[in-house]
């Protein structure tokens, strides 16, 4: 098996990123709904209607997915926003 260097898993996951963000802000402003319906999947379910559970590991890996969906989306939301407010500015300055 390829042994692969923790750099080289950064520079991999940090490009999935990127492009992640790029589609998703793409699809963003075709859909309005498509973020929010991706931020209702994004939510964790940990337990509160049990108080006295034990989070478990898969607690832990589950709560790491959501975060990282979170982020993405707030990148892919932001990249929207910046794109708005460039267009609108191209817009003033006819």
């Amino acid at each position: 098996m390829v042994e692969i260097q923790d750099k080289e898993i950064e520079g991999i996951l940090s490009a999935h990123r990127e492009l992640l963000t790029r589609l998703l802000s793409a699809r963003f402003e075709e859909d309005t709904g498509f973020q929010s319906r991706l931020e209702q999947e994004a939510e964790v379910h940990d337990g509160e209607e049990d108080p006295g559970a034990i989070p478990t590991s898969d607690f832990a890996v589950q709560e790491a997915r959501a975060r990282e969906i979170r982020a993405i989306l707030a990148i892919a939301s932001s990249k929207v926003a910046a794109g708005k407010r460039s267009s609108r500015s191209k817009g003033a300055d006819s």
